[in-house]
């Protein structure tokens, strides 16, 4: 077919902007990197949340931000967590957003979400200034990828947590790849008390250690910051803390299933799994993720990336803000292959419609697959947007990571 001259001229004016694009990048300061996420910022996060907050009904949606507002103001109060208002989370995550609730985020909720969007912000800036003495042109496009995250996005704007976590999770997996064992093990225990994500990195660190004398400094150091922070709750609520406890690990008795992933669906379908024998499966699915990539010899990043993707695959509370670590895992690769960033953004529609039809809000799917059945469609787009996460892997793990390469140089 011949090339009209149409054709012509939109594929030579997209050559010359992408030329413009990577010029700019290539020339431009760390500073004038930084403004523009600043700006990717405001104008996505800020528009998402105008047009939340504004112009869509809040009133009657089960957007998380009541809790927070409740436990922040306990705080503030001189209450106890957990004994003075019911709490499912760890400690510090309470802690950190009471800066939203001083800010004004007692009577206006989408401060949450001013709050939680800078922290979207600051993982950005944190991939970018992590990885820019590999390669300063890619770590900038990561960090800017990284804001572009659809589960990030779509949880930051209705002012849930989820990117503060990610934050918080990925100062481990970073500190990690640094090789700096005793901060890592610091990074990793306060991320363990801000929301147990970290707690996927602890086996991972531990075995890739050196020495003897490193893994007990880790061990150490993960029991001290864990005494500073779980005591005191210990002392004073003692059964209240341990509730909170076994709701995270599974071991709740009369707690109902929660989230989206194959396992909740299956319930619902009638194949439930006994809790003892679900936590049997995702422990053991961990250990042997965290052996196998041990045995293999991979590096930080990588093995960090293996053992998160085992984890979404086998637990079975799965909520769309827990994609955001795996995807920013994985973004060091799809800076590089456009087909694991089409994967990882793709993975956004079946998750976010399976966790719609978790939530009860997709009966009217009942019209074509029967209301009896609708937990079955619900599975299969679980499955559908976790294979997309596992291929995204396959593909990246074929491609050498950023930091291992040999002409790897700190820019200039």
């Amino acid at each position: 077919m011949k090339e009209t001259p149409k054709d012509h001229h939109i594929e030579k004016n997209g050559s010359k902007l992408n030329r413009k694009a990577n010029d700019w990048i290539d020339h431009s300061s760390f500073k004038q990197k930084t403004l523009v996420l600043i700006i990717i910022t405001v104008l996505i996060y800020g528009s998402g949340i105008t047009y939340i907050w504004t112009f869509t009904d809040t009133s009657t949606s089960d957007f998380d931000v009541h809790l927070y507002q409740s436990r922040t103001r306990t705080i503030l109060d001189g209450g106890l967590l957990y004994k003075d208002v019911h709490t499912e989370t760890p400690p510090l995550i309470n802690y950190v957003m009471i800066p939203a609730q001083v800010l004004g985020g007692a009577d206006n909720p989408w401060i949450y979400a001013l709050y939680a969007s800078f922290f979207a912000f600051l993982l950005a800036m944190l991939m970018y200034m992590s990885f820019r003495k590999y390669d300063d042109k890619k770590a900038f496009l990561i960090g800017f990828l990284i804001l572009l995250c659809p589960f990030m996005i779509d949880k930051t704007i209705v002012s849930d947590d989820d990117s503060i976590v990610a934050f918080f999770f990925m100062l481990g997996a970073v500190s990690m790849l640094f090789e700096k064992p005793r901060t890592s093990a610091a990074m990793i225990a306060i991320g363990i008390w801000t929301k147990m994500w970290a707690i996927l990195l602890l086996p991972v660190q531990f075995l890739r250690l050196r020495t003897w004398k490193e893994r007990i400094d880790t061990i150490v150091i993960v029991a001290i910051v864990t005494v500073i922070i779980a005591i005191p709750y210990v002392i004073l609520c003692y059964d209240e803390f341990l509730d909170f406890l076994s709701y995270y690990f599974l071991i709740k008795a009369n707690r109902t299933m929660e989230g989206f992933s194959m396992t909740v669906f299956l319930e619902r379908g009638g194949m439930g799994i006994p809790k003892a024998l679900m936590l049997g499966i995702v422990l053991i699915s961990l250990l042997v993720a965290v052996l196998y990539s041990h045995h293999k010899g991979w590096g930080a990043w990588k093995s960090a990336t293996f053992v998160m993707i085992v984890f979404i695959i086998v637990y079975p509370k799965m909520h769309m803000g827990y994609y955001i670590m795996p995807m920013a895992l994985l973004m060091v690769w799809a800076v590089d292959d456009w087909r694991i960033l089409v994967r990882l953004f793709v993975s956004f529609l079946p998750l976010h419609y399976a966790a719609v039809c978790q939530t009860g809000k997709a009966e009217f799917l009942g019209d074509w697959f029967g209301n009896s059945n609708i937990w079955l469609f619900g599975f299969v787009l679980a499955l559908i947007g976790t294979l997309l996460f596992v291929d995204a892997m396959r593909l990246a793990f074929k491609r050498e990571l950023l930091s291992d390469r040999e002409n790897a140089m700190v820019p200039e």
